[in-house]
C-alpha cells in the first residue's frame, strides 16, 4: 500500500508527463521552451516508457555538438587528471541529467518520420561527432555511448536486428568502440531468464536467420 506520499507524488509526475506530453503534440509549442522543461524534468521519464523527452532527443540528434558538449561534461579526456576541487550541485545536477539523457536515448540521427534511418545523414552526424571529441579527448567513450544508443534502435528487418544504416557503420573497419557499446546495451538489455530456455531458443533462431541474411543486405 502506497503512503499519501508517495501518491501525491506519483500523481504529480503523471501530471507533469501528461502536461508536457500534450506540449509536445501542439504545433505552436516554443521548442526552446519545451527544450527547458523536459530538461527540468528529465527525471520523470524513463527509458521504454511511453513518455519520452522528444525534444531533447531532436536537439542530440539534429545538433551533434550538443551531444560532444554532454560527454565532455560527464567524462575526462583520455589522459587528464582528475579535477581536485569539489563538483558543484549544480554540476552534479547536470550530470544526472546526461547521464539520464544518454540512457534512455533512442531516436537514431538522420531518422525521418517514418522511421527510416538515412545513413548519408547518420554517417555527417557521426563524422562531425569524431572530429570534436578527437580534439577534445574523448573520440572512444563517446562512440561507445553512441553504441549504445543505435543498439536501442527497434527497427529490427526480416533479415537483420537493425536497419541497413546501422548495420553498415557498425562493419566500418574503425568502428571497435561502437561496436562495444552496441554489444554492451544488447547485453544489458537482454531481461529475465527463462529457466525452461524457450526465450532463448527463440533469440537463437531469430539470430541464426539473421546471420543467414547478412551476406546479402
Amino acid at each position: 500500500v502506497l503512503s499519501l506520499e508517495e501518491e501525491l507524488g506519483n500523481n504529480f509526475s503523471f501530471s507533469v508527463r501528461e502536461v508536457i506530453a500534450f506540449l509536445q503534440k501542439h504545433p505552436d509549442a516554443d521548442q526552446s521552451d519545451l527544450f527547458d522543461i523536459e530538461w527540468a524534468y528529465l527525471p520523470l521519464f524513463d527509458a521504454g516508457d511511453r513518455y519520452t523527452a522528444i525534444t531533447l532527443e531532436n536537439k542530440l540528434c539534429d545538433n551533434p555538438e550538443f551531444f560532444c558538449q554532454l560527454i565532455r561534461h560527464n567524462w575526462r579526456a583520455e589522459g587528464a587528471k582528475p579535477r581536485k576541487q569539489e563538483h558543484t550541485k549544480q554540476e552534479k545536477n547536470i550530470a544526472e541529467n546526461v547521464w539520464l539523457l544518454l540512457h534512455m536515448w533512442s531516436k537514431v540521427p538522420g531518422t525521418d518520420e517514418e522511421g527510416e534511418i538515412h545513413e548519408d545523414t547518420l554517417r555527417n552526424w557521426l563524422e562531425i561527432v569524431k572530429t570534436s571529441t578527437t580534439e577534445s579527448g574523448h573520440l572512444a567513450v563517446a562512440m561507445s555511448k553512441v553504441g549504445e544508443m543505435l543498439a536501442r534502435d527497434r527497427g529490427e528487418t526480416e533479415n537483420l536486428p537493425v536497419q541497413s544504416a546501422i548495420a553498415s557503420v557498425l562493419n566500418d573497419s574503425d568502428a571497435e568502440p561502437l561496436r562495444t557499446g552496441f554489444s554492451c546495451s544488447d547485453y544489458s538489455g537482454a531481461g529475465f531468464i527463462d529457466i525452461s530456455g524457450e526465450n532463448e531458443r527463440n533469440k537463437a533462431e531469430k539470430y541464426r536467420h539473421y546471420a543467414d541474411n547478412l551476406d546479402s543486405c
